[in-house]
């Protein structure tokens, strides 16, 4: 059989124009058990057989029965021939249409998995404008390479907490760093902790306060490789939002690995001031 779109489809479209009226299919599917003679095929109809002759004549136009003569009698036969071609048709149709509808189900089914993975792997929580108040901290300033920020940033947090163990002061808080600028080729920052009583200046390490300010907060949980992204998308619903922000980030520790082992379950508040 030629599939869709070749010369049988004139064929077919007679075929099927036969088959679309429900008796002439009952006839049909009578007519496949064995030949009967028209009064044999009208029995069951309870129909004349003038009415019965006119829809086996459609059948016959359309090659789906023939009609014979043996001696006194008439016999209309089913075209075996003809009706295994439509069926075998009609299951070709079936299977490229199944095959279409299972790929769309597939392409539904990947859509919703996408829909679910970005919702499940929404790295930030929605933003929201807040008033800071006040926070006393000790700071330490440094601009670092921001290929060596990973190796540093140990280094430079001990330093900082050693000063304030050293004076005695109470730390009061998660630590976080006050980014002067947005990251490029260096990280221009400070490092801070807010502490209860302020610090004495020692070397590097210098008493600050965390002005009351407006600022755009989101949280970002995950591992701080995933930050930049975080960051990302805090800066992509700031734009949606309509908010003016200045150059200056704020990035402050909630939970990081010095109270939980697992990255998954760190979480960073992510800061940015609002421009008046």
């Amino acid at each position: 059989m030629k599939p869709i779109g070749y010369a049988n489809e004139r064929y077919l479209d007679s075929a099927f124009l036969a088959l679309a009226d429900p008796t002439r299919r009952a006839i049909l599917a009578r007519l496949t058990l064995g030949p009967a003679s028209v009064m044999e095929v009208a029995a069951p109809f309870q129909m004349s057989q003038p009415a019965v002759t006119k829809h086996l004549n459609v059948l016959e136009r359309a090659g789906l029965i023939s009609r014979t003569r043996r001696g006194t009698r008439r016999e209309c036969r089913a075209e075996m021939k003809a009706v295994t071609e439509v069926t075998a048709w009609l299951e070709n149709y079936r299977r490229a249409l199944g095959a279409n509808f299972a790929r769309l189900d597939g392409l539904l089914e990947e859509m919703k998995q996408k829909e679910r993975t970005m919702a499940e792997t929404k790295s930030i929580e929605m933003p929201q404008v807040v008033e800071t108040g006040p926070i006393q901290m000790a700071t330490l300033r440094a601009k670092v390479p921001a290929r060596e920020i990973q190796m540093q940033m140990g280094a430079l947090l001990r330093e900082l907490s050693d000063e304030i163990q050293a004076q005695g002061v109470q730390v009061t808080g998660p630590w976080f760093t006050h980014h002067f600028r947005r990251p490029d080729e260096f990280f221009d920052f400070e490092l801070c902790i807010p502490v209860a009583t302020p610090v004495k200046a020692s070397g590097r390490v210098q008493p600050g306060e965390w002005p009351t300010m407006k600022v755009v907060r989101t949280v970002y949980t995950g591992p701080y490789q995933g930050l930049a992204a975080g960051w990302g998308e805090f800066l992509g619903e700031i734009e949606k939002m309509g908010i003016s922000i200045s150059p200056e980030i704020w990035e402050r520790y909630l939970v990081g690995p010095d109270t939980e082992s697992d990255p998954e379950k760190w979480r960073t508040e992510l800061n940015r001031p609002v421009q008046s």
